[in-house]
């Protein structure tokens, strides 16, 4: 019986200031969650350059990319994440989605960042015949 009334003592005690703040921290993030998130739309996105070093090889490759995108639509914080490929199909990639543009992510209308994002690139040597015939399409 002892158990069950220090619990209902408990449970009408006044809160503390701290646990206070905690409750008005939880309100305002349940609050901050109801926001209006708007995720990156791409804009312009151009293919990955095959390495001119690595033509000759003929070598395919493919290179995971992880990368944020800013206030303004450009990426960030480029980085592999994973890949079958060497150095210069990495920095193809790389320097690939640095390129590339997007409308930025919004939070109640406001740009913002998007973080998370990531891209799986295969790179591959086709003849030049192939690459006009692709181009005039």
């Amino acid at each position: 019986m002892r158990r069950w009334q220090v619990i209902l003592l408990g449970a009408f005690l006044p809160l503390s200031a701290a646990a206070a703040e905690d409750a008005a921290r939880a309100v305002d993030s349940v609050i901050e969650s109801s926001r209006t998130y708007i995720p990156t739309k791409l804009i312009e996105r151009g293919p990955p350059r095959y390495p001119i070093v690595e033509v000759r090889s003929s070598r395919e490759a493919w290179v995971q990319v992880a990368y944020c995108i800013d206030e303004s639509g450009k990426p960030q914080n480029v980085s592999i994440v994973d890949s079958m490929a060497s150095d210069r199909f990495e920095k193809a990639a790389k320097n690939t989605v640095s390129e590339w543009r997007f409308e930025p992510a919004t939070v109640d209308g406001q740009p913002t960042w998007q973080s998370r994002n990531q891209v799986f690139i295969m790179l591959r040597s086709i003849p030049i015949s192939q690459a006009r015939n692709r181009q005039a399409a």
